[in-house]
């Protein structure tokens, strides 16, 4: 990371806590005015012109989304998710949310209580489970900025009126980074104006997709893998929804929830895609599908494109079954003696269920 005279003090500040000793870069980038005051702000990513700008702060923000772009498809062992996250004494909660849904909001108050610091917008899931940390500098969007004024932020040189994010330094908001963490919760903020604070539970399988829509090299990663993680994180640390107006209350419940979220770990099975025999005669999975079942419901995800489908705790019972020679009656059967109801009773709503399921492309329907 380079910079003229002019902003290379801002750059030292933005990514202390990035800092880590390596070998060769990966990438060269610069940011500068390339024949002094009065041109545009240029940034450069292994010499090459990545965008040109009239305002240092919008420089800035490039180069983060720039850098964030390297970092997520850096290591192909690590499944990157779109979260943020901190940790209290290495117990980590995840925030996994799309842009806008308040994630560093969220995370910046929790910091300023006194969490450490894994990262605003991506972090890393490891083979072992434990969550690694990407402490880039937290970028507040304009219209949550001014809640954060004050508190040793109000020296710094922002472009008001113009500037779209700023971005933050961790350290300015009294915050230590850590780099890896155990994940003990899964949280997804849910920002609404005005909106009084609700903390709401959520299944093991809703958990698991608001993961898995969050994840951001699902495809590279692999669909199987992928999902043996996100199991085991969903079956380890509970999940919620929270939905606020004021981000200071929020976090005083997250942290409670971090507090009370141990030894709360349930099964979950990953069934990996099965080869298509020669013939088949009953629907079966397409061969690119994998299940993440839980109790409570399971995930079919396509190993091709990514795309999943959430169903019930029903759909997870059903799903092993579909081999591709056992009938919607004989699975009906199976069922009905599980649950004490009637064959007729739910061999509609399963036939309906498997129909859904076969114009997705998830079934494959036996030929004619």
């Amino acid at each position: 990371m380079h910079g003229d005279a002019e902003v290379a003090a801002t750059l030292t500040a933005l990514f202390a806590a990035l800092e880590r000793p390596a070998g060769g870069p990966r990438a060269v980038f610069s940011v500068g005015r390339e024949a002094g005051d009065g041109t545009p702000w240029q940034v450069r990513m292994d010499g090459a012109l990545m965008m040109g700008c009239e305002q240092l702060g919008e420089a800035l923000h490039g180069l983060i989304v720039y850098v964030n772009q390297r970092v997520v498809t850096a290591r192909d062992d690590l499944l990157s998710l779109h979260a943020a996250a901190v940790a209290i004494r290495d117990e980590a909660v995840v925030l996994p949310g799309n842009s806008g849904s308040g994630k560093t909001t969220l995370c910046a108050r929790l910091l300023q209580q006194g969490a450490d610091y894994l990262s605003d917008d991506s972090v890393g899931l490891a083979g072992d489970g434990r969550l690694l940390g990407y402490p880039k500098p937290l970028g507040f969007k304009a219209g949550t900025w001014e809640h954060f004024t004050g508190g040793g932020l109000d020296d710094l040189d922002l472009d008001q009126g113009v500037q779209l994010v700023w971005q933050i330094p961790p350290s300015r908001l009294g915050a230590c980074s850590v780099a890896s963490a155990d994940p003990v919760a899964v949280v997804v903020p849910r920002f609404e104006a005005r909106a009084e604070l609700r903390v709401e539970r959520m299944s093991r399988h809703t958990t698991a997709t608001a993961l898995l829509e969050q994840s951001q090299n699902l495809l590279t990663f692999g669909v199987p893998g992928a999902l043996e993680l996100i199991g085991r994180l969903a079956a380890g640390a509970p999940g919620y929804v929270v939905v606020y107006g004021d981000a200071r209350q929020a976090a005083s419940a997250v942290l409670d929830l971090i507090g009370s979220a141990r030894n709360d770990v349930a099964a979950y099975e990953v069934v990996a895609s099965r080869s298509r025999g020669e013939t088949f005669t009953q629907p079966m999975p397409a061969a690119d599908v994998s299940a993440l079942c839980f109790e409570d419901g399971a995930l079919l995800v396509r190993g091709a494109s990514g795309e999943f489908a959430a169903v019930d705790g029903a759909g997870s019972l059903v799903w092993p079954l579909l081999d591709g020679h056992r009938t919607v009656e004989s699975i009906c059967v199976e069922l009905a003696s599980l649950f004490g109801a009637h064959r007729l009773d739910i061999e509609a709503d399963i036939s309906r269920w498997i129909s859904d399921l076969v114009d997705r492309g998830f079934l494959l329907s036996p030929p004619l």
